[in-house]
This record gives structure tokens, sequence and C-alpha cells, in this order.
């Protein structure tokens, strides 16, 4: 018989900033247990270009290795923040990280630290999600939030994960002098599945980084 559990489809996109090299992002997405379990990283770099490029897929390649072992989300984060190398011109070691776990019966956990607050779309509209915050010290002494949020994905859910390159798109612009922000991207994305529910996860990244352009 055929198989007809729920799959999960997942793409993304993105853009160097112009002048740039390489991309400040980095995205990095691995199938565990015989692809009954997802593990993502969004990471994005202090700075930009290859600096920036360094910092992202370092925090990437750590993350998602500490994720697929089932390390305490504290502890982890905590090792990343210590072993990035440190700039030399800000004398601090940084990179913003969103960790996204999903099981093949929907069980799902996103651990955010600065970056923008990921997006739960569900028939059309933005769902709200609760997250906890875990106060934690960053390696250089401040005090710094984690925030962690544990639910179950249903059959034709999207989740967005973006960097605040999407969020702060045209800021101080005439028109947008904060930039597109939270509610504006929120808005677009669930006009855009309104209007074509069949949309692809391919299709969706690249509408949303060309509106960000």
């Amino acid at each position: 018989m055929p198989d007809t559990r729920p799959f999960l489809e997942l793409d993304h996109a993105q853009e160097r900033k112009h002048g740039q090299a390489a991309a400040g992002d980095a995205f990095l997405c691995t199938k565990l247990e015989k692809g009954e379990r997802l593990v993502c990283v969004l990471a994005d770099g202090l700075g930009s270009g290859v600096k920036a490029s360094v910092l992202a897929n370092l925090t990437c390649t750590m993350a998602a290795r500490y994720m697929a072992g089932h390390a305490d989300v504290v502890r982890a984060a905590r090792t990343i923040m210590e072993t990035l190398p440190v700039c030399r011109e800000r004398r601090i070691a940084y990179s913003t990280f969103t960790m996204l776990e999903v099981g093949r019966r929907g069980e799902t956990r996103v651990v955010e630290y600065d970056n923008p607050p990921f997006v739960l779309l569900r028939g059309g509209e933005v769902a709200e999600v609760a997250r906890e915050e875990i106060p934690m010290k960053a390696a250089d002494g401040r005090d710094v939030r984690l925030r962690q949020a544990a639910f179950s994905v249903q059959p034709g859910d999207r989740l967005v994960l973006f960097s605040d390159g999407v969020s702060q798109a045209g800021l101080g612009a005439r028109a947008m002098p904060f930039g597109w922000g939270m509610e504006g991207v929120q808005a677009f994305l669930a006009a855009a599945v309104r209007e074509r529910p069949g949309i692809s996860a391919r299709q969706l990244s690249r509408t949303v980084v060309q509106r960000a352009l």
C-alpha cells in the first residue's frame, strides 16, 4: 500500500549583500533516524560578507550537531557563544541562530537566539505559539535570553524562519523608515498562502526574499 503519512517539504532562499562575495546568513538541514527526525539551523553572523559567513556556518554546524545528539539547549547555546572566534574590531563573537527540530508525528521544537520570531501559518492565517524565555549569561557577561517553543504541526501548516535581513528590509527608506517589520512580513506571508494555498516551500521562500529585496 502507498505511504499516506504526511511529509515535510523544506527549502530556503538567500541573497548576498551588494558588493559581498558571500552571504552573512547560513542554513543547514539534516535528516536523522532514517528520515524520522529533521533538524535545521538558521544562523546570522556578525557583520557581513566572508567574516559573517564563517561565523554563521560555524554556528550552524555546531548547533545541528548538538541538536542531533539531544544536548541540553542552554548548555549548547553557551558553548556556541564561547566557541565562536572574536571579531578584532568589535571585540565580540556573535551570531544569532534559530534551531528547529521536527519529528515524523509533527512534534516540533524551536529555539531562538536574537533572530526574528518564526512564523507559523495555519489555514492561511498567522497562528500564535507560546514561547518560553530562558535567561542565561553570554560569554562576555551580558544577560541574554533564549526563546523556546514546543508544539505540534498539522498537515498544511507552514513554518517560516528568517533573519533580520528580511524583517529590517527597507530600513531607513522614506516609505518605511523602520523597515518591513514583523507585522509586514506576517501579513505578506499570510496573503501569499491564501492566494496560492498550494505554493511550494521553494516558491514561498523565494517570494519572501524577492519582496525583501
